[in-house]
Formats: structure tokens, C-alpha cells, sequence
């Protein structure tokens, strides 16, 4: 046995306390151990020092100022409850307010992963670009829009008979701006 097992067994065997296996292993190693019977010779021998420190007498004086002492450390033990404030509201509860923060956060989390769950996701790569349209430019649209603003122009002056139609402004004319409509549209006539 190690040296400081044998001093707590020796110890333990001492008060009373030590267990039937430990006893055996105890007795044991003092039978072949001359420094285990050693530390047993130099236990007794305090042992009995202290028993005989027992039979000593302690004066009255001595005996009166540890009581005076233990009554002074009463009196502040009590003084210390008498005064002793409440814990404050938070400290009191704030098991209860982490629990139910932890709670809500917990109830915020699920929902919004149910929210992500219902809205459909667009990978990066699944972005397409949309279709581009081209329209063609009509040459005689610069023409129009610069024979609208002259009217506009005339109109905000009061002038209508300062404008004179083109030649081209005909009923032919209204018929080939309908067909390029109905083509931008999809339809032929």
C-alpha cells in the first residue's frame, strides 16, 4: 500500500470507520511493512499525548471570554437577519424570465423556419434573364413626333389654321399605323 493510504486507514481504523477489506489490507501491510508499523507507533504515541491534554484543567478566565466571544457572534448573526434586505424582483425571478426568453425564442425560430419552408426559394443559378423585345424603329416616327409637338404648339396658341396636314396624313396613312399596330401585337390583318 501507498503511505498515504496507510495514514487514512490507520486513521479510519482509529475512528471506528474503516471496512472489513480495508482491514485486512491495513494488517496486512503492517505485517511486512516496517515503516507502516512505524507510522501505526507514531499515531498511538499522539494519540495519547492528546489524552492526557484532555485531563488538563482550563481557568474560569479562559472559559468566559470564548463564551463572551460565541455570545458576541450570535448577537451579529441575528443583528445580520434582522437587517438583512429582500432580494431584489430580478434576482428572484430571472430563472423564470430566461425560461420563458428562451421559450419565445425557440417559438419565434420554429415559425420562421415554417415561413421559409412556404416561400419558394430562387437559386442563384436558376435566375433567367428575360426575354428582350425589339421593336422595330419606324423611320417616320421622328417625323410624327415632331408634327405633334407643332400642333401641340399651335393648339396652346390658339392658331389651328396656321396648320397645314402633309401630304401623307391620309386615310392611307391612318391604315398603315393600324397594320403596324396590329403586327406589334401579333395579329395580321
Amino acid at each position: 500500500m501507498k503511505r498515504e493510504t496507510i495514514e487514512k486507514c490507520l486513521l479510519l481504523e482509529q475512528s471506528g470507520e474503516l471496512g472489513a477489506l480495508m482491514k485486512w489490507r491495513l494488517h496486512r501491510a503492517l505485517r511486512h511493512s516496517v515503516e507502516a508499523r512505524a507510522m501505526q507507533v507514531e499515531l498511538e504515541q499522539i494519540m495519547s499525548a492528546q489524552s492526557s491534554a484532555d485531563e488538563l484543567e482550563i481557568s474560569g478566565f479562559t472559559v468566559s471570554r470564548i463564551m463572551d466571544e460565541g455570545a458576541r457572534v450570535l448577537d451579529r448573526r441575528e443583528a445580520v437577519k434582522k437587517h438583512a434586505r429582500p432580494l431584489p424582483f430580478f434576482s428572484l425571478w430571472r430563472p423564470a424570465v430566461v425560461y420563458a426568453a428562451a421559450a419565445l425564442l425557440l417559438v419565434v425560430g420554429i415559425s420562421y423556419m415554417t415561413f421559409l419552408r412556404d416561400v419558394p426559394q430562387i437559386a442563384d443559378n436558376d435566375i433567367s434573364q428575360p426575354e428582350e423585345t425589339f421593336v422595330e424603329w419606324n423611320g417616320d416616327f421622328d417625323e410624327q413626333i415632331t408634327e405633334l409637338d407643332t400642333m401641340l404648339a399651335l393648339a396652346s396658341e390658339g392658331d389651328w389654321e396656321a396648320w397645314e396636314p402633309k401630304a401623307q396624313d391620309t386615310a392611307d396613312d391612318s391604315e398603315s399605323i393600324a397594320r403596324e399596330l396590329l403586327l406589334l401585337e401579333g395579329e395580321q390583318i
